[in-house]
């Protein structure tokens, strides 16, 4: 959506992209779109246009999966550097997921979309931060049923 506040939104999404060590020049429009499952047209309009995805909740899932926020990505206000990751905290929201949908739903993580498991890995991060690391199993396999879910849609 081209607004006329996201001025820059391109110049901060290539910041982003770089900073997560995506290549710079050739190669990036591909890795991205691959990455996010968007298509080139799309991808080229908001790497190049200042144009944002229409959909907020996918402006929130890259920006995450950039380790920002939508307003710096969309104004340039807000978070200007990349959010500080506790590495062990997302092994242990990822290793919860894994192991739920491997023994609880008989499900190969490893046959998954990424994008799938990327924002359940998200969401339960988030949630651990928010309660002090702490991941409750009634949140795993909650978000583990999205996972799902997710799934069936796409199917």
């Amino acid at each position: 959506m081209k607004d006329p506040n996201s001025r820059g939104a391109s110049e901060r999404l290539h910041k982003l992209l770089t900073q997560k060590g995506y290549p710079v020049g050739r190669g990036r429009l591909s890795s991205f779109c691959k990455e996010f499952g968007i298509g080139k047209t799309t991808a080229a309009a908001w790497l190049n246009n200042d144009v944002l995805p229409r959909d907020r909740i996918e402006q929130q899932r890259i920006a995450n999966a950039l380790g920002s926020s939508v307003g710096y990505w969309a104004t340039g206000e807000g978070e200007t550097e990349l959010r500080q990751i506790d590495f062990l905290l997302v092994g242990k929201c990822v290793n919860a997921i894994v192991i739920y949908l491997r023994d609880e739903c008989e499900l190969d993580p490893d046959t998954l979309p990424d994008v799938v498991l990327a924002d359940a890995y998200g969401s339960l991060y988030r949630y651990a931060q928010e309660n002090n690391g702490e991941i409750s199993s009634e949140l795993v396999a909650k978000v583990s049923v999205q996972v799902l879910a997710k799934l069936a849609q796409k199917s």
